[in-house]
């Protein structure tokens, strides 16, 4: 790809950003009311790691002022005019709703991590209607950081708050009127209004269709209990359970009692004061009376006692408000494709988070505040764990709420306050008197009346989230703002999740990260910090791990501690649906050799003219990346053959292996030819060369790993270089070839003959994929063939290449090579061409991709990744189709649909989920049981399910990473020699039948026996001592399939013959049985065991008239030394027990290994004794011994 990929499904439609202020007054009394409401929505983003920028912003308002009323919205952003769009208007307005609708929204990662928004223009509706597209709207823009908050404009997509306003003007309260003080009153009044600040966010998938919002949480903070607070208030102002559906509560209400309480007389006080000079010094003493207090009345004209009126005025309010920013709350996992799971993980560092809430509250002149704290979330250290498929400690934190931060407030407050009115001229005659000493005495004189206590209650309890936000020292999301801080990371938690990584050694150096664990997609599972039971020791294969070479590597080099995001989330799926056939047409011409005739290619077959002999010779080259059907023959399990009978007397056709075994098709076994109309299976059949995947480098140039064959039937060298054979072994054990023989017997060569176009039949279930390795995955059919997928690279970095490059591990399958291989093997088309039901290479990457991700071949091989997706509904094939540029982490605020695992795609709710596949677990594909074997002799292996007609085992062996000189055994024949760091698929060769061995009687008839190629064992019987006439009795003695080695001997004085042979009982067991005939090999007795862990039989007779059976048993599994055995039968006589052979000094003859056993039946010295020549344990070089007397199972060394 291009250093972009899309974070969205497609292009969104529309993004709809909305602010809603609405309010209901009310009210009653006199006077004019006064009353507003508002409501603001912001976006915002993270333009570096200390600001937040303000992105969009919209206004929602309405007022009246007591005469008259006003409306207004605003807009402010891309495309808006200085100050922002403002509509308003005139008469108050209880519903104003203002919305900006992005259209045609991309969202794509970038090199660096970077975000690049774009849309086309802006809708700005107005209630729910549209009212203009403002012209010069769109945008397409890069963010300035890699992580959640930095998407340019909506990084931060939705800060709701408002607020209302209560009051009332021109209330007019009556003068004072002492004749008449309570004229007018009481006055009441009041003014309310409920309102609400609402809105948030949401987006339109197509045009027309259903709008989504996602959800959120809340937290509300719960205000300290109120004690003797005067009301009890609560909180809960700001509600809303998704993105589009912020609520706040932003009520305000006033209102006000004024009325005339009574009218109450005044006392009089008269106060003498002697002081000691003046009436500035000292006071000396007081003298105080009550005397009447008078005033003139100015109602009647009289002097009356001085009164005064009193009023009181009481006035009530309460106000809500709050604050809320819209952000999702979905679930988050980190989900396995399969089980068997093994990774080890990083988990970064997350902030602690808490809540808080006060309560103020004045009454009776005293304020008490208390204040109460609440964690919500735990401060999260990192750590590296071993994770296995189920659930982790590690992933804990997935369990928390992600809540949208809020602030919450009420307010109420009420007051009682009282006034007084009345005659201001009052007369007091002073009464008071003091004897003063001094004579300086001071008279005062006046009037006091009750008192009116007043009221001034007050409460105020508030609620916070987040309050405050911990550091995360060294987080590559860390922001100053505390809120961008929290958004970042616990809504975000996927964000801090990655792949561990570390520079192991190898063969006891530190191999660098980038050079080879991280191109091979490999884990060492240990690390001396891990809890002891994660110190596994193996390795893994992480077979979804894409971000390694792609164009976050920098950023994450950089920032991240070199680790690598886990998983992947955005992937297409494409499925594959191979056909149920293909039939050869005349376009596959040049894969056809013709031998003896002259061809004519029809759209039917092929006419052969001018034949030149009776026999006809033609050559199918069955896959070829040049000629259809390409390489869809490799994963078909049948084909169906015909001709034209008028001149053929008999067709042979064969499947030939690339080690040149044949295998004839015939409708009936033993048939000896071909039948024409008859659908054929691909014969399984040993071949006689064996060939296996390791044979090629996997160490990426800086570790040796290149697997090596033992014995001279491996041809995995030149399996593994070629890529057509690397792909289908082209062995018919793994019923795949290389090529069709026809041999066509003409009638007469007087006229040709016409062979139609054979058809090849798909396999049809879907395979059973086994990993190799992140690179290599097997595809095996039940009974039908195996395939190899991942060595192919088809871009080199320049050019489509007609036949791709095969390459060992630190290469990893892309879209290009997948794309590729869905045309020439599943398809059997050419790479770039049509297959049926699709399109053509270059149209299916303009329908994948924009151009923006890029839609050449070589911008979508580049950073691309594909693999083959567990098995879901059905049997097609799904295989999933990664940008690795749309791999950054999921993002709360932009996220996918939950994938069903049955098919693969995206149906479920939004949530935060990334898929990860890493394999612990080794395996051997194979047609037989394969096992793994230590360079000490330990087996390693264990058998797994696998589909019929194939064998799989498993191995995962605790590491050093200095392993060498590992066997890979089939029996007791070891294929190769290996590292034990990877999985493998092989094929062992038969070279025919093995193990012979005769027996010449003194009749001059010979017996024979030998293991055929499929383990069992066949005695045979001819009158002359070499059987030119053939065999006259030819019979299988066993049919388990078994059978190691054997041999056969008859006795000399009547016609009884016997075999011995090893059976594999397992890798390193093999136990001995025998079997007799006395009808000359034409039948043979039910097999008796003999001895466990015996091996490499010989019988013969003795020089007596009876006979000797020996054989060897190894000190320890089934190589080594060993001890000779044996047991004496004497002429009509039973068989002594098994005994070991001694030597002179009664001692266990012993030899150094198998080698050293040799054959002990050939030799009988000049004196008819019998010989054996062996390497004894602890010598390099054969002796001799003989034995003169068989019965004693004696033997003294000659030589």
């Amino acid at each position: 790809m291009p250093i972009n990929g899309t974070l969205l499904p497609a292009t969104i439609n529309a993004l709809e950003f909305a602010c809603h202020s609405s309010g209901t007054p009310s009210g009653s009394g006199p006077g004019q009311p006064t009353y507003s409401h508002q409501a603001t929505h912001d976006t915002f983003f993270a333009p570096n790691a200390i600001d937040l920028s303000l992105g969009l912003y919209l206004h929602a308002e309405s007022s009246y002022d007591g005469s008259a009323g006003t409306w207004q919205a605003v807009y402010d952003g891309p495309g808006a005019p200085f100050g922002g769009y403002v509509l308003s208007g005139s008469g108050f307005q209880s519903s104003v709703k203002i919305a900006a609708r992005p259209k045609s929204v991309k969202l794509y990662g970038t090199s660096g991590g970077l975000t690049y928004i774009s849309w086309s223009e802006i809708e700005i509706w107005l209630n729910d209607a549209l009212n203009i597209t403002l012209p010069s709207s769109g945008i397409a823009s890069l963010g300035n950081g890699c992580g959640p908050n930095y998407t340019l404009m909506i990084g931060i997509p939705s800060y709701l708050t408002g607020s209302a306003g209560a009051g009332r003007i021109g209330v007019v309260y009556p003068a004072y009127d002492n004749c008449d003080p309570g004229h007018g009153l009481p006055i009441s009044w009041s003014t309310s209004i409920g309102s609400t600040a609402a809105g948030g966010w949401r987006f339109q998938e197509i045009d027309g269709g259903a709008w989504t919002d996602l959800p959120v949480a809340l937290y509300h903070a719960t205000p300290p209990a109120g004690g003797d607070c005067p009301f009890g208030l609560g909180l809960g102002t700001v509600s809303g359970g998704s993105t589009s559906a912020g609520s706040i509560d932003t009520s305000s209400s006033v209102s006000s009692d004024r009325e005339y309480v009574t009218r109450e007389l005044l006392t009089g006080v008269s106060t003498a004061t002697c002081y000691d000079n003046d009436e500035a010094g000292t006071v000396l003493g007081t003298v105080t009376t009550h005397p009447r207090v008078t005033f003139r009345d100015p109602c009647t004209g009289e002097i009356v006692d001085a009164y005064r009126d009193v009023y009181s005025t009481e006035s009530w309010s309460e106000h809500a408000g709050g604050s809320v920013w819209l952000y999702p709350n979905l679930a988050t996992a980190i989900r396995r494709f399969s089980p068997g799971y093994r990774c080890a993980w990083y988990r970064g560092t997350l902030p602690e988070t808490t809540a808080s809430a006060s309560r103020s509250c004045t009454s009776g002149g005293v304020t008490v505040t208390t204040n109460s704290s609440t964690v919500v979330h735990p401060a999260v250290s990192y750590i590296a764990s071993v994770v296995g498929s189920g659930a982790h400690p590690i992933e804990d934190v997935f369990t928390y709420t992600a809540y949208s931060p809020t602030t919450e407030s009420r307010s109420k407050h009420h007051s009682k306050t009282f006034d007084f009115a009345g005659p201001e001229d009052v007369t007091c005659d002073p009464q008071a008197d003091i004897d003063c000493p001094t004579g300086n005495k001071g008279f005062s004189c006046g009037a006091t009346a009750p008192d009116h206590p007043e009221i001034n209650d007050s409460e105020t309890v508030s609620g916070r989230f987040p309050a405050t936000v911990g550091p995360i020292p060294g987080n590559y999301q860390w922001h100053y703002v505390d809120v961008a801080r929290y958004l970042a990371t616990w809504p975000n938690r996927l964000w801090q999740f990655a792949n561990w990584r570390e520079d192991w050694k190898v063969d006891g150096s530190p191999v660098a990260w980038p050079l080879y664990w991280g191109l091979n997609g490999e884990q060492w599972l240990y690390n001396p910090a891990f809890p002891v039971s994660e110190q596994r020791r193996t390795r893994n294969s992480q077979l979804t791990s894409c971000l390694e070479q792609s164009g976050y590597t920098p950023f994450l080099d950089a920032f991240f501690g070199g680790l690598r995001w886990i998983g992947v989330s955005r992937w297409q799926t494409m499925g594959i649906d191979p056909p149920d056939h293909l039939d050869l047409t005349a376009a596959g011409a040049d894969a056809w050799t013709i031998e003896h005739a002259t061809p004519t290619y029809t759209s039917t077959g092929i006419t052969l003219d001018s034949p030149d002999a009776t026999t006809l010779i033609l050559t199918l080259d069955t896959t070829r990346w040049d000629v259809p059907p390409h390489l869809y023959p490799a994963i078909c399990d049948r084909i169906r053959l015909s001709w034209s009978l008028g001149n053929v007397a008999q067709v042979r056709v064969y499947c030939v292996a690339e080690d040149g075994s044949l295998a004839l098709l015939e409708q009936t076994h033993g048939d000896g030819f071909t039948t024409s109309g008859v659908t054929y299976r691909i014969p399984a059949i040993p071949q006689s060369k064996s060939a296996g995947s390791w044979a090629i480098d996997n160490g990426d140039g800086v570790v040796t790993d290149t697997g090596t064959d033992v014995g001279g039937s491996g041809i995995s060298p030149a399996t593994m270089a070629d890529p057509i054979r690397a792909f289908r072994f082209g062995l018919l054990g793994g019923r795949t070839v290389k090529a069709l023989r026809f041999e066509v017997d003409l009638v007469s060569m007087s006229t040709g003959a016409v062979v139609n176009y054979p058809r090849w039949i798909y396999a049809g279930a879907h395979p059973t994929p086994i990993n190799e390795s992140r690179q290599i995955v097997d595809l095996i059919w039940p009974n039908g063939p195996g395939v190899r997928l991942g060595n192919h690279e088809w871009w080199d970095g320049s050019t489509l290449l007609s036949v791709p490059n095969c390459l060992g591990l630190g290469y990893t399958t892309t879209v290009i090579d997948a794309l590729c291989a869905k045309r020439e093997i599943f398809f059997g088309v050419d790479r770039m061409a049509t297959y049926p039901g699709g399109v053509d290479l270059t149209t299916e990457l303009v329908q994948r991709y924009d151009a923006f991700e890029g839609e050449s071949v070589g911008q979508v091989d580049q950073n691309s990744l594909a693999f083959l997706l567990p098995k879901g509904t059905g049997e097609t094939m799904r295989w999933a189709i990664v940008n690795t540029m749309s791999e950054l982490p999921p993002f709360a605020c932009w996220p996918r649909k939950r994938r069903d695992p049955l098919t693969w795609a995206e149906t479920g709710s939004y949530c935060l989920e990334v898929w990860d596949m890493a394999q612990e677990d080794r395996f051997i594909v194979s047609e037989a049981q394969t096992e793994l074997y230590s360079d000490t002799g330990v087996r390693f292996t264990s058998p797994w399910p696998a589909p019929a007609g194939w064998a799989i085992t498993r191995f995962a062996p605790k590491l050093d990473n200095t392993e060498t000189g590992w066997q890979v055994r089939r029996g007791g024949t070891v294929l190769a020699h290996v590292r034990p760091w990877h999985g493998w698929f092989c094929l062992k060769g038969v070279p025919g039948d093995r193990a012979p061995w005769h027996y010449q009687h003194n009749d001059g008839s010979v017996y024979q026996c030998s293991v055929d190629r499929d383990g069992n064992l066949w005695a045979r019987y001819a009158r002359h001592w070499w059987p030119n006439g053939g065999w006259i009795n030819e019979q299988n003695v066993t049919t388990t399939g078994d059978v190691d080695d054997g041999c056969i001997w008859a006795s000399r004085l009547i016609s009884r013959a016997e075999v011995a042979f090893s059976r594999e009982i397992t890798p390193t067991r093999y136990d001995l049985y025998t079997s007799y005939s006395k009808d000359r090999a034409k039948s043979w007795t039910e097999p008796v065991l003999l001895m466990s862990n015996a091996r490499y039989p010989r019988g013969f007779p003795s020089q007596d008239g009876g006979e000797i059976l020996a054989w060897i048993v190894f000190d320890s599994g089934a190589s080594g030394p060993a001890t000779v055995y044996g047991r004496y039968r004497g002429r009509g006589g039973s068989w002594s027990a098994p005994a070991p052979f001694k030597d002179a000094s009664g001692a266990d003859i012993r030899v150094s290994d198998a080698t050293g056993w040799g054959n002990p039946a050939g030799s009988y010295t000049a004196h008819r004794a019998l010989s054996l020549h062996l390497v004894i344990e602890g010598e390099v070089s054969a002796s001799w011994w003989e034995c003169t007397k068989p019965s004693t199972l004696k033997f003294r060394r000659i030589l």
